[in-house]
């Protein structure tokens, strides 16, 4: 069964990002990033960007939304 995906807002306001850039601002693997979707612009200007992501892969988060730390 293949791994469900998750569509991830990401703020990059430097630049376009690429897989990799992405994949460090939500703390996953490159891999974890769906390279057929790509980067796609939201709003670059506000440097806002949207990608998909196993959602297996994303750091676990508590009800307020934040994320845990070990």
């Amino acid at each position: 069964m293949p791994d469900t995906m998750a569509l991830m807002t990401i703020a990059c306001p430097e630049a376009k990002p690429g897989l990799a850039r992405a994949a460090e601002i939500l703390g996953v693997s490159a891999d974890a990033i769906d390279a057929a979707f790509g980067v796609v612009p939201i709003d670059p200007d506000r440097g806002l960007y949207a990608v998909q992501v196993r959602a297996s892969a994303l750091p676990a988060t508590d009800p307020s939304g934040q994320q845990d730390t070990p």
